[in-house]
């Protein structure tokens, strides 16, 4: 079976994303009434939902997984897998074990399950709450899509302030897995050395844009508006 880099199996999952998305798109014409960036973005989340599940299911395999990374100084993105490892359950297992050796220690530590809580959390409130909110637009249910919307969005802006207050506060404590100046693992300035925590910028900036947006409703149209209004037109 065809062996690829890690990289090259991150790119082609993204684009099996986003090719479902657009597809999906293609196929009910209503999903066109939420912003472009909003939509595609709820489609992430939704796929993380997979991977957190995946991640909290096998913790231990992932664990070990980060520690044999560790203690060889690789990279998942240089390392080869199986093309199988597209799959999102697969794929979850390598980059989780990646970002556990490389960004967050407390990620394969067996001494709480404060990751377990951060991912299960996420996956709840705003992986399926992003999957309710699809399915209710597709359904027109307009204003139970913007609750459960509203609701995936505030969780997952909550969920990353949380997780990096407390990710700071580990970085300054000694006895942290995650402390700053450890030898085998630097922070460095600004976390140049650990470039891989960076991504979850987009955990904070993506839902405030949503919100933000979704908040500014001269510019959201909704097909509920649009009935009221040509209801109120045929009741005159």
């Amino acid at each position: 079976m065809l062996v690829v880099s890690g990289i090259t199996i991150a790119i082609i999952e993204l684009c099996l994303l986003f090719l479902l998305s657009f597809g999906l798109r293609k196929r009910w014409n209503v999903l066109y009434e939420i912003n472009t960036i909003t939509y595609y973005w709820m489609m992430i989340t939704i796929i993380t939902f997979v991977w957190e599940f995946s991640y909290i299911v096998n913790y231990n395999d992932i664990s070990e997984y980060a520690k044999q990374l560790k203690n060889t100084s690789t990279h998942v993105w240089h390392n080869k897998y199986n093309i199988s490892y597209v799959l999102p359950w697969e794929m979850a297992s390598i980059f989780y074990a990646e970002y556990s050796a490389y960004a967050d220690r407390e990620y394969c530590s067996f001494s709480d399950d404060w990751s377990k809580t951060v991912e299960s959390s996420h996956a709840i409130f705003c992986g399926i709450f992003c999957l309710f909110a699809i399915i209710l637009k597709i359904l027109q249910k307009e204003s139970h899509y913007i609750i459960a919307i509203g609701i995936a969005m505030g969780s997952q802006l909550m969920n990353s302030i949380l997780y990096l207050v407390e990710y700071l506060v580990q970085m300054s404590d000694v006895r942290s897995v995650n402390y700053f100046n450890q030898t085998d693992f630097p922070a460095g300035k600004m976390l140049s050395k650990r470039p891989f925590m960076w991504i979850n910028i987009f955990w904070i900036m993506l839902p405030i844009y949503t919100m933000i947006y979704m908040l500014n409703t001269g510019k959201y149209i909704t097909t509920y508006n649009k009935k009221n209004i040509n209801t109120n037109m045929f009741l005159k």
